[in-house]
């Protein structure tokens, strides 16, 4: 039989028993005979730790006390489950029998518990992925819309901050306004790279000045009790994309500033180039996960970490630290620790994404009550130029022109702000929130048109439909698209319809005036920025 079984009289001596009772609880065959009083049975597995962790006299009482309930009513049965000092699981059942005694069968459940827990696991797990994929969805649907609103504030910010005097106080103000306007700009389009998958625009820069301009933002962020320290943070050369980069930043710095709580604390973060020797890195900490002074190392590891330069971002806190059956599971989207409302628990899962568009590895190292360390391992790309971390937009004058425009918008707010940035820049505009009625107007004279500015996802007809009636009607006139929905699979069709520029929505008014002049000239430009949205 695969199941342990003891007969105990009504002494509570042990009757009869066979082989698999001695297997399943380890007993010595020698020290297990027909004499033995149940108590005595259970001291010898209590004292090793087959009963978990406690005071072994109480434990046993704990299991005496249980026997006697069922052996006074004699009327059901006793069933526990406990996982042994070995790490097995074992499975009883207590039995009174009518004549006086009891039996107890044992049966070993370990390999049952486990393909449980993988189950579990795995439903959680499908049941994340499928939030994630709501999440994306309901990302691009909303992504169109809010766009459109910073697209509103930034641009109307902008034609402020050009009618004020440059010395007026309230200059200021709008600039801030303006920072943050292009800040949520840039979330957008990382909310849309993390929840579409899209791969990140990534290019040769800086990543100590990166890390070091993401400091500067992120310090008035963090609670009075936590201080934030910058240590050698050395030039290195990656390829990466600046706000993937501060993203990573925000949030494993906001994930340690929750782990520090309301106790004074410190985050500190280092930059470094250094040759990796992958072996070496792994085996700094003991392979039981133990340091002198027997105090617990927990590790966890996302990535693969290769031998090679690599720059390295360290990030160190003094927090609660990372217990360790926590470790495994700290990347999962929507898996929190935090109390409801505290938390959503796609701080670090967004951060994983990120690294894993940069072929980054994370090696971390946590101690209880002692703080946790985040090592990012990006890698260094040689003989490359960095491109340049800017945190204003150039002060050049914007580029003007004469030209006639026909603009096309379904966002009237957004539609007349972009009318209005045109013409300060000197263009004549005709502009329309339905794009039949843009048809119509094209229709009547299409000679007069110097370029057609249009939105892409507009109702009753998109931009791709407003573009192919106008080439039919006139093939060579200029296009500008503003979308927030390109992807590189739809370059190759925007190529084909004619369109010389796709700028990705919201657009700055300097942008924008960029590529007016560039379609005009007959430069194709793609801007990559905009992120695929459905219509």
């Amino acid at each position: 039989m695969k199941q342990g079984i003891a007969v105990f009289d009504e002494t509570a001596h042990l009757a009869l028993f066979n082989n698999r009772y001695l297997e399943i609880n380890r007993f010595p065959e020698a020290s297990v005979h027909l004499s033995n009083n149940y108590r005595d049975l259970v001291r010898m597995a209590a004292e090793r730790g087959d009963f978990g962790p406690g005071d072994p006299d109480a434990l046993i009482n704990s299991q005496i006390t249980a026997i006697e309930e069922l052996l006074r009513t004699r009327s059901g049965n006793l069933r526990q489950q406990r996982r042994l000092s070995d790490g097995r699981v074992v499975e009883t059942l207590v039995t009174a029998v009518p004549t006086g005694g009891f039996v107890k069968t044992y049966e070993d459940v370990t390999d049952r518990v486990t393909s449980e827990s993988e189950r579990i696991r795995m439903t959680e797990m499908y049941h994340a992925a499928q939030r994630t994929q709501a999440l994306g969805t309901l990302a691009g649907g909303i992504a169109h819309d809010f766009n459109n609103i910073i697209g509103s504030i930034i641009g109307n910010c902008a034609l402020l901050i050009g009618d004020l005097p440059k010395d007026n106080p309230i200059q200021v103000r709008l600039k801030q306004i303006m920072d943050s306007g292009t800040r949520a700009r840039d979330l957008v389009r990382q909310i849309l790279t993390y929840s579409r998958n899209s791969e990140s625009e990534r290019k040769p820069l800086d990543l100590g000045s990166a890390v070091r301009d993401s400091l500067a933002t992120l310090r008035p962020l963090m609670p009075e009790n936590v201080v934030l320290y910058a240590s050698n943070i050395e030039p290195c050369v990656i390829e990466g994309d600046t706000t993937q980069i501060h993203q990573i930043m925000m949030n494993v710095f906001v994930n340690a500033a929750q782990a520090i709580g309301e106790k004074q604390g410190r985050i500190n973060v280092s930059v470094e180039c250094l040759d990796v020797i992958a072996e070496e890195i792994m085996a700094i900490a003991p392979p039981d996960g133990r340091r002198p002074g027997s105090v617990t190392v927990v590790r966890g590891q996302a990535g693969t970490l290769r031998d090679g330069r690599y720059a390295r971002v360290t990030i160190t806190d003094t927090g609660c630290g990372i217990p360790e059956e926590v470790m495994p599971r700290i990347f999962e989207p929507f898996y929190t620790t935090k109390e409801v409302g505290q938390g959503t628990g796609l701080g670090l899962a967004a951060v994983h994404g990120i690294v894993r568009n940069h072929d980054v590895a994370i090696v971390i190292e946590s101690l209880t009550d002692v703080g946790t360390r985040f090592d990012l391992y990006f890698p260094v790309v040689d003989n490359a130029m960095p491109a340049v971390v800017a945190s204003e937009p150039p002060s050049k004058p914007a580029a003007t022109g004469s030209e006639r425009v026909l603009l096309v918008d379904d966002d009237r707010v957004l539609l007349s702000v972009t009318q209005e940035v045109l013409a300060r820049l000197g263009y004549t505009v005709e502009a329309h929130i339905e794009p039949e009625r843009a048809l119509e107007a094209f229709r009547a004279d299409p000679g007069i048109w110097d370029i057609v500015i249009t939105d892409r996802s507009m109702p009753k007809m998109t931009g791709e439909e407003l573009v192919r009636a106008v080439k039919d009607l006139r093939a060579d006139v200029p296009v500008l698209m503003l979308s927030g929905f390109v992807s590189s699979e739809d370059i190759e069709k925007l190529n084909a319809l004619g369109i010389g520029a796709v700028v990705g929505k919201p657009v700055l008014p300097d942008e924008l005036a960029a590529a007016v002049r560039s379609v005009l000239a007959g430069t194709p430009v793609i801007d990559r920025h905009a992120r695929p949205v459905p219509a």
